[in-house]
């Protein structure tokens, strides 16, 4: 386990219409043992992750668009050995309500 991991989310609505957030993630350094390959300690460097989501209500509770950044500086980092993490990735949408 990292000797720390904490995420720190800030939210603003402005306005009636739009909301935006932006969260940050921080995880430390941590060793993880390789049990089912190298049977070695490896040790995995801290990372930072910064997330942007803005939205904006087009019709009342009928329509709305929204831009979802995820990893915006496009951090490089392990997770957990033998998987693959996200880079940055853009998200952008419509919502409907019938």
């Amino acid at each position: 386990l990292p000797t720390h991991k904490w995420t720190g989310l800030l939210e603003a609505t402005l306005g009636r219409n739009t909301y935006l957030s932006m969260r940050y993630q921080n995880t430390a350094s941590r060793d993880y043992f390789d049990q089912w390959g190298t049977g070695e300690t490896i040790s995995l460097e801290g990372y930072q992750l910064v997330d942007l989501y803005g939205s904006r209500e087009l019709i009342a509770n009928r329509l709305s668009v929204y831009l979802q950044i995820s990893n915006l500086f496009n951090e490089d980092y392990v997770e957990t050995i033998g998987y693959n993490t996200r880079g940055r990735n853009v998200k952008m949408g419509l919502h409907f309500n019938f």
